[in-house]
């Protein structure tokens, strides 16, 4: 009897075989190393949330200083 996964040629991007001589991937592998990578991007989400924030909060200085060159008349 043939199962469902028994019938897939890739589990998440991994390749998987059930018949004999095929590649088999423990599941749980995968799901360790797609965890993982999670963790990985949600760090860098963060960091780059944080720098968009300092850039924000800068942005201001710039353009008043734009503004006080640009515009001599608006002193």
């Amino acid at each position: 009897m043939r199962g469902y996964f028994g019938s897939l040629t890739q589990v998440a991007g991994t390749p998987y075989s059930a018949s004999a001589g095929g590649t088999v991937k423990d599941i749980n592998e995968v799901l360790r190393r797609k965890k993982t990578q999670l963790e990985v991007l949600g760090k860098q989400i963060t960091q780059l949330q944080e720098a968009a924030e300092e850039l924000r909060s800068i942005a201001h200085l710039l353009q008043d200083d734009d503004n006080e060159q640009g515009h001599p008349a608006g002193r």
